[in-house]
């Protein structure tokens, strides 16, 4: 009976524990077993969040650097080009100084035949952000210091060697100063200051006055320059007088635009020997004159408002006349008796070149002749063929009126070619060249 009850238990709390899901097999070995399962279940559910929590962390991460690479990527060309930006004017010091310090060794190489490379041109290729640091660090500013000096240096050897030659001959010398007075300033001065003896500077103003009623003066430390063309492009004149005819010069280079007829009416109211004062007020834009007591203020003209000058042909003409002026007014006033042209013309002897002057008129002819050996000429030299052009006759009239009697006159001449006028006066201190185009004949 004792059984039977047991059993009857038994089965009521199986069915229970059915009915609350527990599943009881035939003994506790396999109970144990059925708990490990599910421990092992739950564990690989566990395991299964714990990896999909790591690769959601590792898809983040990941996308975190592709972002990161890609704004990497963005802003490395504009580094680069910050970088290229800065480094740029870095290089150039860099070049300038490899040059500078190669100039001596390229002057050299040059001789030889040999050009060598730039050691800079590999530098001008962009570099990261990583390298321009390091070329900060490695340019060697304070260098170019006695890079600067020695370029000062050699152009103090140029300009000691530049003077050396133009004292070494007359006639480099005389040019170069010709060129100095002759400058491309069209300002006018900041200051012009001087004191000049009356005759120099009526000699100055007639060279040019014969030609033109305005002109440009060109003023500097060195003198004072007048270069002008007459209206019909025919007869030009370049006069120059040096510091050296001045007692008193304290100037700035500068142009002034000046009326010719005026100025030398002025120079007209004082006397052999007066002394002339001038200064250019820079606020006024006036020339102040000042001779023996009488104070003249002069206006200027707007330099820009006045013809251009000319630009000198450098002409290669084959005869060269030497000869007193006083010659050539003899044959100026001949000629001016017949015609209002005449002739200029050189011919070669074996014994004695000879210059000649001639005119044709209508009924008349005149010529005037002197040989290389007469005592008025100091040199005729000419080609084989000689020379032969025809001029306008009241052009060299009025060129011939500027030059100082008993003046040594230089005639350069050709064929069919313009024809110079060298001449000196003051002791030197003044030169001028008259050029007159020719006069071409017609078959």
């Amino acid at each position: 009976m004792s059984n039977g009850t047991t059993t009857s238990n038994s089965s009521q709390s199986v069915e229970n524990n059915n009915s609350e899901g527990i599943v009881i097999t035939n003994g506790p070995d396999e109970v144990m077993e059925s708990i490990s399962e599910d421990e092992e279940e739950s564990a690989e559910v566990e395991n299964a969040g714990q990896k999909e929590s790591v690769d959601q962390e590792e898809s983040v991460d990941q996308e975190e650097v592709v972002e990161q690479e890609e704004n990497v990527d963005q802003e490395e060309p504009v580094e680069q080009e910050e970088n290229v930006d800065q480094e740029e004017p870095v290089e150039q010091e860099e070049n300038s100084n490899v040059e500078q310090k190669n100039k001596g060794s390229a002057d050299s190489n040059q001789d030889n035949g040999v050009t060598e490379p730039m050691d800079s041109e590999p530098e001008t290729e962009p570099e990261t952000g990583k390298d321009a640091p390091d070329q900060d660090q490695e340019e060697p500013q304070p260098e170019s210091e006695p890079e600067v000096s020695e370029e000062v240096e050699e152009d103090e050897q140029e300009t000691t060697a530049g003077e050396e030659d133009s004292e070494a001959g007359g006639g480099k010398k005389e040019e170069s100063r010709v060129d100095i007075l002759y400058h491309d300033v069209n300002a006018t001065p900041r200051e012009f200051n001087a004191i000049v003896e009356l005759n120099e500077i009526k000699n100055l103003i007639g060279k040019a006055k014969v030609l033109v009623e305005e002109c440009k003066i060109r003023i500097s430390p060195e003198g004072l320059s007048i270069r002008a063309v007459d209206p019909a492009n025919v007869g030009m004149v370049d006069a120059v007088l040096e510091k050296e005819g001045f007692e008193k010069l304290e100037a700035t280079k500068g142009t002034l635009g000046v009326n010719l007829g005026r100025l030398q009416d002025v120079m007209g109211m004082g006397n052999t020997g007066d002394l002339v004062h001038m200064n250019f007020d820079t606020k006024r834009r006036k020339l102040v004159i000042n001779i023996d007591g009488m104070e003249y203020t002069l206006a200027t003209i707007d330099p820009d408002s006045i013809r251009q000058e000319p630009d000198i042909p450098n002409l290669d003409l084959p005869g060269r006349v030497v000869i007193e002026s006083n010659q050539i007014s003899r044959g100026v006033t001949a000629c001016d008796m017949v015609s209002d042209h005449i002739t200029l013309k050189t011919e070669s002897d074996p014994r004695n070149n000879r210059f000649i002057m001639e005119a044709e008129g209508d009924t008349d002819d005149v010529d005037l002749e002197k040989k290389e050996n007469e005592k008025e000429v100091t040199e005729i030299t000419t080609s084989n063929e000689g020379t032969d052009s025809l001029f306008s006759l009241e052009y060299i009239k009025d060129m011939n009126k500027a030059i100082p009697k008993s003046t040594d006159v230089t005639v350069d001449l050709g064929t069919e070619f313009p024809v110079k006028l060298h001449h000196e006066d003051s002791g030197g201190l003044i030169k001028t060249t008259y050029m007159l185009a020719p006069r071409i004949q017609s078959d």
